[in-house]
């Protein structure tokens, strides 16, 4: 009976530890440390989150930025315009766990994935809310 429990929390444990990896990501994704242009395809909101769709040729590119209220000086991205974006992901490239889930939590809003989108989520230090920082050195 002991072995039983022991082996049925051990289980339970590794789990959670599965489980966590998806629903929080894996912070220690590198990116290419190279800038793409990329095209504004739309801009959606969730919650305190911005959607940024956007595509470089047949790539999709699904980016979210936290929303911050800036001042009125500050370089505001707009729909059909290009960037430069470095961009990390928020799963590695041969994490398939993505196709089998279609939201992501992120500080505790569930944001989804669009399977038109390559079904990830990249991130960038180029976006402040909807305001765009240029990459340095490129």
């Amino acid at each position: 009976m002991r072995k039983y429990i022991f082996f049925t929390s051990f289980i339970i444990i590794i789990s959670l530890l599965f489980c966590q990896n998806i629903v929080y990501g894996q912070n220690d994704i590198k990116s290419n440390n190279v800038p793409i242009l990329v095209e504004i395809v739309k801009i959606k909101r969730v919650k305190n989150f911005f959607i940024i769709y956007a595509k470089k040729k047949e790539k999709n590119y699904q980016i979210i930025s936290k929303k911050i209220k800036h001042s009125k000086r500050c370089n505001k991205i707009s729909k059909g315009s290009s960037y430069k974006l470095l961009l990390v992901p928020y799963f590695k490239e041969n994490d398939y766990t993505r196709y089998y889930i279609t939201h992501v939590k992120v500080e505790g809003v569930l944001i989804p994935l669009d399977e038109n989108y390559d079904r990830n989520l990249f991130f960038t230090d180029n976006l402040s809310g909807l305001c765009y920082l240029p990459p340095l050195g490129y």
